[in-house]
């Protein structure tokens, strides 16, 4: 075999290789039943998740699960609101201390992630919807789970901008809302929040508008709602 031979057959195999991978790939997709229109977002604060939620919500004509999630889960524990505000995203056992006695009708950590799972796992069934946080990334896995993050010092100088506060300030705010969230993760699910493995895609929006940073959102959305409308090859 001349040069040319091994270099033409070389090609060869590297291409059959990449078929094979795309093909393992492209497996793994249809396999994981993933849907479209079910978008669970994760967010740093600073890093404008929220506005993104909101920004692609209204470009697909999807309904917005934010606030509303703890109106409905106050109803279901039939607890006051303020009440749910302090389970939300929060360490239970740093709440259970000061509404023990007070509310007994609080679940347990169990009982409170159970409730919330169900009320997601109704939400998701309606579809077209758009579910900011909660731990929907992780209680909804076939949605498409997006995480909208910054780096850190640009989320402090955001929110010391935003919310008129002092750089120091802005640091202690945002730790403790981090830390609160890890927390949260921690102890509902045993899991990472900053695990990318939790997540399709995560968005850094360091020098990404947000409209730009909604717009790769709908991207993924769109490739995954032509994924799904392929048909499966035949066997």
């Amino acid at each position: 075999m001349n040069k040319r031979q091994s270099l033409e057959s070389g090609s060869l195999a590297r291409w059959h290789l990449e078929e094979q991978v795309a093909e393992r790939f492209a497996r793994d997709e249809r396999d994981a039943q993933a849907t479209w229109h079910v978008i669970a977002i994760s967010r740093e604060v600073g890093s404008g998740g929220a506005i993104v939620a909101r920004l692609v919500a209204q470009e697909l004509g999807f309904r917005l699960y934010d606030r509303e999630l703890i109106t409905t889960l106050a109803e279901r524990l039939q607890a006051e609101v303020r009440h749910v505000e302090a389970l939300d995203e929060q360490v239970p056992s740093a709440v259970e201390n000061v509404l023990r006695g007070a509310l007994e009708r609080i679940p347990s950590t169990a009982g409170y992630r159970r409730i919330l799972s169900e009320l997601l796992h109704e939400i998701a069934a309606e579809g077209k919807v758009v579910i900011l946080g909660r731990g929907s990334t992780i209680l909804l896995p076939h949605a498409l789970r997006v995480r909208i993050v910054a780096p850190m010092d640009v989320r402090i100088a955001r929110v010391a901008e935003l919310e008129s506060l002092t750089p120091a300030a802005a640091r202690k705010m945002v730790e403790q809302i981090d830390a609160k969230r890890r927390d949260f993760f921690r102890v509902h699910f045993k899991r990472d929040v900053d695990d990318p493995a939790s997540y399709d895609l995560m968005v850094n929006t360091e020098r990404t508008s947000l409209k730009h940073a909604a717009g790769l959102v709908m991207c993924a959305v769109e490739r995954r709602r032509q994924s799904s409308e392929q048909p499966e090859p035949a066997s």
